[in-house]
């Protein structure tokens, strides 16, 4: 048995807790999680990339353009027309994540925190972009105050537990030290000890999905970047910098944070 097999990492315990933690079937790795919105941009930056967005730092980006009348009186059309069947896929993507969120089971040591997470995945799960222009409007306001609703709590869960992982990736480090030494180590130690890991795993796990689950929000901005009104995009760029103060605890969603940030900003320079 090796040890690599069951090191604890706050942010990849996906790959730890399997078909045990969720009880249907193995959770999804990073690398499964669709990509971010790859939606054409408007003709005044047609030749930007997401990787473009992403990479470019904030101090070489273009300035802000000035709000203008004309901002103020452009309509939703584009959007309905052209980005909101963008947004549909993503929205079924977001319920995928939060379906995997709800199958966690949670035993006697998590327990307590099975209903906070409930009601953090009705409340992912109830978000809506819109359908019209009303709505629409006041879309960017509702995402950042959610984002930055469930956030904390997500940073809890990711820590949960944290001490007593650690405990138990030490105490399988000592049999497997004691087993490569010709010592004797009966399986069922190894099986208490795995037992035990996986029961304490839930609320990591569960944190990270929430952040999964921010970071298909952020794909949804992007297409409000793409195919929205100038003064949603200076809104959401104005929210996403006040979120960005502290960067998001999972590194997915952190960097598609920046990637519309960026891209806002670019978009702003246009008139």
């Amino acid at each position: 048995m090796s040890l690599s097999t069951f090191s604890i990492s706050i942010l990849s315990l996906s790959l730890l807790v399997g078909a045990a933690a969720c009880g249907k079937k193995p959770q999804p790795t990073p690398s499964t999680v669709p990509a971010p919105s790859t939606a054409p941009a408007p003709e005044a930056d047609a030749g930007a990339t997401p990787e473009a967005d992403a990479a470019e730092p904030a101090d070489v980006l273009p300035p802000l353009s000035e709000p203008t009348e004309k901002e103020a009186k452009e309509t939703w059309d584009v959007f309905l027309a052209e980005g909101r069947k963008f947004v549909r896929s993503m929205s079924n993507e977001r319920i995928d994540i939060l379906t995997q969120l709800r199958e966690i089971k949670f035993e006697e040591e998590t327990e307590k925190y099975k209903a906070q997470v409930a009601t953090i995945a009705d409340k992912l799960q109830e978000f809506d972009l819109g359908d019209s222009p009303e709505t629409l409007e006041t879309a960017v306001d509702r995402m950042c105050a959610l984002i930055e609703e469930v956030r904390g709590p997500a940073q809890d869960l990711l820590g949960a537990s944290q001490a007593e992982l650690e405990k138990v990736t030490a105490d399988l480090k000592v049999l497997d030290e004691k087993q490569a030494a010709g010592g004797t180590v009966l399986q069922r130690e190894f099986d208490k000890l795995e037992k035990l890991q996986k029961r304490l795993s839930g609320p990591p796990l569960a944190g990270r999905y929430v952040l999964l689950t921010v970071r298909s929000l952020l794909d949804e901005a992007m297409v409000i970047v793409d195919y929205g009104v100038q003064r949603a995009r200076r809104k959401l760029y104005a929210c996403l910098t006040k979120i960005n103060e502290k960067p998001l605890e999972l590194e997915l969603a952190q960097q598609n944070l920046e990637r519309v940030m960026n891209r806002a900003r670019k978009l702003l320079a246009f008139q």
